[in-house]
């Protein structure tokens, strides 16, 4: 039995030694091969290597992918459990992570995260919510915004990354779909302090940089309004730039809840998901039924040189409404990027806005524009 397995063992050793040594001659160039046959040998030498790196990437994508999936779980495990008070449930997450703030929740998408606040809205680009370094990043509102038990800025904007995986904010390119905003009309909120609904009113796609869009970016932070009139040109505009033209209505007095990732339009494009607090008393369902598809939607210019289309706005000035920005870009070119069906400081409570982060190069040098990161 003994000098069978022996044979066997050596049988298959020959074997693999003659297939090792045909790989060897089929892919490794020879003297005596010709210069055709040696092309085409470097040429099945440099697909193999590109297949192992892409290989090597997709396993150390997963295995991050992985841990990012469980920070979050386990953070919604703590939310979604009915059996523990709410104070406790806030306890919990501000114990894990000090700069915890609220939770959001876009019914229809993965959106399902906590989301939280620092002093340099850099920070959560590049740190999750255990302030590990990640390339997820994390959920989060913008250092310039206040949410407290006294008030709640009129004009919020909470950022999170286009993920491939779809966390994050991988999914929020899903309201673009004219039927998946009319199932999914709303955005959900909790803070310390209170649990609010969001109408989502306009979706629109925006430049973070003036060059892409003629000297403009439309301001989507803008919380004061000097005239009627002023409020009325700034939501036209949102109208008028909305991929959906929606039913919902907003007054001066209304409280807006932005939501900004990178798209992939243009390059440093940016979707902004528009939306205004329910209002005492009001019902919180939205009447969909009538909602269209905006098909004359207005892009910033570089969209349109893209799709190598005329720009119809280019008599335009810049308006009381349009803000300069130098602006950081959200994830830029590097993953994770969008799901198909979109030097930082260790510890980002301590540190001030950069000049990038902060996003605050305005007309008057007040007023923040929403771009950045």
């Amino acid at each position: 039995m003994t000098d069978r397995l022996k044979t066997c063992a050596q049988s298959v050793s020959t074997v693999i030694k003659k297939c090792a040594y045909r790989l060897y001659l089929f892919l490794i160039p020879q003297k005596k091969d010709p210069l055709r046959q040696i092309l085409l040998k470097c040429g099945m030498l440099l697909c193999l290597a590109a297949l192992i790196v892409s290989l090597i990437y997709l396993f150390f994508f997963s295995v991050e992918s992985a841990s990012q999936r469980k920070v979050v779980d386990h953070s919604r495990k703590i939310w979604h459990d009915q059996t523990v008070k709410t104070e406790e449930k806030f306890a919990a997450m501000i114990a894990e992570n000090p700069d915890f703030r609220g939770w959001i929740t876009v019914s229809g998408t993965k959106i399902d995260n906590p989301f939280y606040q620092c002093n340099d809205d850099d920070f959560y680009l590049t740190h999750n919510q255990l302030k590990e370094k990640s390339k997820y990043g994390a959920v989060f509102l913008s250092c310039l915004d206040t949410i407290d038990q006294e008030r709640s800025d009129k004009n919020l904007v909470i950022y999170g990354h286009d993920t491939t995986d779809g966390s994050m904010f991988g999914t929020l390119h899903y309201l673009r779909r004219l039927g998946f905003y009319q199932q999914n009309p709303v955005i959900n909120l909790s803070t310390r302090y209170e649990d609010v609904i969001y109408k989502i009113y306009a979706i629109m796609v925006l430049n973070a940089t003036t060059e892409d869009d003629n000297g403009r970016i439309y301001n989507i932070t803008t919380d004061y309004f000097s005239t009627a009139e002023a409020f009325d040109a700034w939501l036209a505009e949102a109208r008028q730039r909305s991929l959906i033209n929606t039913t919902v209505d907003v007054v001066p007095e209304d409280e807006i809840l932005s939501l900004v990732t990178c798209c992939y339009d243009f390059e440093n494009a940016r979707l902004v998901v528009m939306a205004r607090r329910v209002r005492d008393g009001e019902d919180p369902t939205v009447d969909t039924a009538s909602a269209r598809e905006n098909k004359s939607a207005r892009f910033p210019k570089k969209w349109y040189e893209v799709k190598k289309k005329e720009y119809p706005y280019a008599a335009e000035g810049i308006s009381v409404q349009d803000v300069p920005s130098a602006s950081s870009e959200l994830s830029g070119s590097s993953e994770p990027v969008g799901e198909q069906p979109p030097g930082p400081a260790e510890n980002g409570s301590n540190q001030a806005p950069s000049a990038e982060a902060a996003s605050g190069s305005t007309g008057s040098s007040e007023e923040p524009n929403g771009f950045a990161p």
